[in-house]
């Protein structure tokens, strides 16, 4: 991303995700640009408390990469960048990382933590977004109240696995703590 000034206008829906004024905000899915709301506090607290545990957990473990927003995910060429809360590839991914807030390809294991104005958004178009590209786990976490769904892809489909309170318990890092 970059100023959001032109010198030559943008041709495509990516392009002008790209050009978005650094700090945007802001998701791609299915060529529509979603501008997302600012986290509150509750939400701020939950995803620190996460990503420093899945982020703890990673040495010696088969992830490669742990990131967590502004990073964003190219999940193809035209039509699909993704920004989630946290987000793990494993060193078999085939993705790569293209600078240091930008990554091409899926990401592994997601972790969304819900805003109150925009739980539809991840519930419903990013975990859609996320099962067609083949993520393999992903958890949705409600910060006020803690609960947190987990979803695996099993047969091409995120399906719910358990749902928990305070706590994941992944099954494909594998990894097991609480928020």
């Amino acid at each position: 991303m970059n100023s959001g000034i032109f010198t030559i206008p943008p041709s495509t829906i990516m392009e002008i995700y790209q050009n978005l004024p650094e700090g945007t905000r802001a998701d791609l899915l299915e060529y529509i640009i979603y501008l997302l709301p600012e986290p509150g506090p509750a939400h701020e607290q939950v995803l620190e408390s996460i990503y420093e545990n899945v982020l703890n957990a990673k040495e010696g473990s088969a992830y490669a990469n742990v990131m967590a927003w502004p990073c964003t995910f190219f999940l193809d060429e035209t039509s699909h960048a993704i920004r989630p809360d946290i987000a793990v590839t494993l060193k078999s991914n085939p993705g790569k990382i293209v600078s240091d807030m930008h990554f091409r390809g899926v990401p592994d294991f997601v972790v969304e933590v819900l805003s109150p104005v925009n739980k539809r958004h991840d519930i419903i178009k990013k975990k859609s977004a996320y099962q067609r590209f083949g993520v393999k786990e992903y958890w949705t976490v409600d910060p006020e109240s803690k609960a947190a769904q987990h979803y695996a892809l099993r047969a091409g489909q995120l399906q719910l696995q358990a749902e928990h309170n305070g706590c994941i318990k992944s099954q494909l890092l594998p990894l097991e703590f609480q928020f």
